[in-house]
Order: structure tokens, then sequence, then C-alpha cells
């Protein structure tokens, strides 16, 4: 069984394992940039990337963790995702953990 890892921005790290994604989503978008040149000058432009969203349950070891939190979550294919965390479910020695997963990657500037 394979250990990943879940850490909220606090500083709290929980071990995290079976990871099951599930109604995977892809999608292409593009925001607004902006790089500040050393004369001062801005130069703007855009950025695209690809999302991907999915929902998510895994096991993770007991600790303060509570809805509504977002953290970051490894996976074995040494991806990162965004979890926030939509219920958690007590058990004996452990919490299952559901939530929502995102991940952008895939940069490019056009040209």
């Amino acid at each position: 069984m394979d250990r990943e890892a879940f850490a909220l921005p606090d500083g709290n790290l929980f071990s995290a394992w079976d990871l099951r994604f599930g109604d995977w989503e892809r999608r292409r978008q593009s925001r607004p940039s902006f790089v500040h040149l050393p004369d001062g000058s801005v130069k703007s432009g855009s950025v695209s990337y690809t999302t991907e969203s999915a929902s998510i349950r895994f096991c993770a070891s007991n600790g303060p963790l509570t809805t509504g939190v977002t953290g970051q979550l490894s996976s074995g294919d040494e991806r990162f995702y965004q979890v926030t965390v939509v219920a958690i479910e007590w058990k004996a020695d452990h919490l299952c953990v559901t939530g929502t997963a995102v991940r952008n990657f895939d940069f490019s500037v056009p040209q």
C-alpha cells in the first residue's frame, strides 16, 4: 500500500493512502500575465494551461482535519493536487476523506 502525504497550509501533515479518483474533467484555460522588466516597464500577455479536476476519496491518518480546508496532496505518479475537503468519516484508527482534487499543468505563453 503506497503512502502519500496531505499537507495543510498551517503545517499539519497527514499520511494518505488508497487514493481513488473519479469523474475526471479536463479543460484548457488562460489568464492574464504580467512581467515587470528591469527598466520599470510592464509587459502584459496571457498564459494558457490545462486544468484537471476530479472527485477524490482517500484514507488519512487521524488528526485535526476539518471540512472546507484545502491542502496539497501528493500522488504515486509524482503529481500534486490541491484538494478541498468536502466530507470526513471517522474510523477507529484513520479518517476517510472525500473531496475535490484540482491540478494545473502544461503552461504555455502564446507568441
